[in-house]
């Protein structure tokens, strides 16, 4: 019995065999192939591409992009909060002593208009 090493060689050697007597032969190699090519590429036409289109998108995108920018300058003034700037320190002095009064007072009742929501379990 022959082994498996010996059984591919031989198969290496008949398909190797097969290839050399039944191989085309080369073509021949044309001398002037460079020249060819060169003179095709320089009597081609050169079209510059068309740019068609350039206002199919280009509309869109503007009218999207403008309504964007004029409805976040509405939504951004409409939504801005003035501060209130006290005018005179008996209005700042009044101001701080509500705002302490308030944080230090425990006797008071839960308002949810003025007082502070804590997040615990308790109610």
């Amino acid at each position: 019995m022959k082994s498996i090493s010996e059984k591919n060689t031989q198969e290496d050697e008949r398909l190797v065999n097969f290839l050399q007597s039944h191989c085309p032969p080369t073509p021949c190699e044309k001398t002037n192939a460079e020249d060819l090519l060169f003179r095709v590429i320089a009597t081609q036409k050169r079209e510059v591409p068309q740019y068609k289109g350039y206002w199919s998108w280009l509309l869109p995108t503007g009218l999207i992009t403008g309504a964007l920018l004029i409805w976040g300058a509405t939504t951004s003034t409409q939504q801005r909060v003035i501060p209130q700037v006290a005018q005179e320190i008996i209005e700042l002095e009044a101001f701080m002593i509500d705002s302490w009064n308030k944080s230090m007072a425990q006797d008071q009742e839960y308002d949810p208009e003025f007082d502070y929501v804590t997040l615990s379990n308790e109610l």
